[in-house]
């Protein structure tokens, strides 16, 4: 069966994906913040850098073989059920990271959280297909842009405050992460509504392995995967060490690192509205994923080699402007002609899958690099270069913008 706009009450689809957004956005957050907790974390376990990059990883080792074939299974489900079931799983988890007082113990909940993440990513695209016609779905994802630079880049920067007033204790931000999953999860049981308008036509593959097999079958969808995966090995790697280098080789602290990865976050997701609005009306996404791969990779190399707090604060604000071609590389899979809604579930969990293997390779490259080389700032300057795989997105993509009115 597919899931088809028929324009009735079209305002609530804002509220209705947009705290969609929230709650998944808030859960993404709870796991990138780990950067700013790992000094904490690494002091009180004792951990060694390749300890650290595992660590940091763990969350997204499972995407890479689960992302398709939970996806394809889960995406039967109904958005909200799966939705409000997922946040529980995520919110146990949440408690006991807080409690760990040993490296496996962490790890092993990381790692089930990141399951969680897999799990209800199929909500999604079936809420966005089902409440915004065509030629809005790149304005869709623009929003989720938008909430994601302002919640992300937040937590980056309020985490570092909050271990502050913990005097360094890690812990306690995640008892907090708890309590406010636990509010958001009461909203969308509130406020979280599906709109499901059928159209009977029956999909193009009804079996498991069809409809795997139909999604993966699309050129454009593996070109989209290179762009996310070269730009979130980058992304993940400075996430998570950037801090580490200030505050030990630098002498920045983490009050300004935050705020550089916060601003940079947070101005990426104003980007991408302003991009997404853009390419909604006029086309050209190919530019903005040539250019944004060139000032991805600059700024990063600038970000690890620069001693000035002034010149982080800079160089991320020009890299968070590059990070606003997202929601256009999100909207890919939506373009695709003729793809049903379960395929697009799956091709969105191949997004998803191909976004999890560069956060799980920045880390772990960066901490086997330092313990082999003893030199963090080369480990990361290395990888700075790895988002100009957005240049080969921007010559070989056939799909720009879907041309449905």
């Amino acid at each position: 069966m597919k899931y088809k706009y028929n324009g009735t009450n079209p305002n609530y689809r804002w509220i209705s994906v947009g705290l969609w957004l929230i709650c998944t956005i808030f859960t993404f957050m709870m796991v990138t913040t780990i950067g700013i907790l790992l000094p904490s974390i690494s002091a009180d376990l004792d951990l060694s850098p390749s300890q650290q990059g595992i660590l940091v990883a763990s969350a997204f080792w499972c995407t890479p073989f689960l992302a398709i074939p939970m996806s394809s299974w889960t995406s039967k489900f109904h958005p909200k059920p799966l939705t409000v079931w997922t946040l529980i799983a995520g919110s146990i988890c949440l408690i006991i990271q807080g409690s760990s007082r040993s490296f496996f113990t962490l790890l092993s909940s990381r790692l089930v959280f990141g399951i969680t993440l897999i799990a209800r990513e199929p909500a999604r695209p079936l809420l966005i297909r089902q409440w915004f016609p065509p030629k809005e779905i790149v304005l869709a994802n623009s929003m989720g842009s938008m909430l994601f630079g302002g919640i992300v880049g937040g937590g980056l920067a309020l985490v570092p405050i909050i271990l502050q007033i913990t005097h360094n204790e890690w812990r306690p931000v995640y008892f907090i992460f708890f309590a406010a999953t636990l509010v958001l999860t009461i909203s969308w049981v509130i406020f979280g509504k599906e709109k499901s308008s059928i159209d009977p036509e029956p999909e193009h593959s009804t079996s498991l392995r069809g409809i795997i097999s139909g999604a993966l079958s699309y050129r454009d969808l593996w070109i989209g995967g290179l762009g996310f995966t070269g730009s979130t090995i980058t992304r993940s790697a400075f996430g998570s060490f950037l801090p580490t280098l200030m505050l030990n080789t630098k002498m920045i602290s983490l009050q300004w690192t935050g705020t550089a990865l916060g601003l940079s976050t947070v101005l990426g997701g104003l980007a991408g509205l302003v991009a997404g609005y853009v390419v909604m009306r006029t086309g050209g996404a190919k530019k903005f994923f040539l250019s944004f791969g060139v000032l991805l990779s600059v700024t990063y190399f600038g970000m690890a080699n620069t001693n000035s707090e002034l010149l982080l604060i800079s160089l991320a604000t020009i890299n968070g402007i590059a990070w606003g071609f997202w929601p256009l590389l999100q909207t890919v899979p939506f373009q695709l002609p003729n793809i049903s809604p379960r395929e697009l579930a799956v091709a969105s969990a191949f997004n998803q899958m191909a976004i999890a293997i560069g956060i799980a390779i920045g880390p772990l490259a960066v901490g086997f690099l330092q313990q082999a080389t003893g030199d963090l700032q080369f480990s990361l300057s290395i990888l700075s270069f790895s988002p100009s795989a957005l240049i080969l997105v921007g010559i070989f993509l056939k799909t720009e913008r879907n041309k449905e009115k």
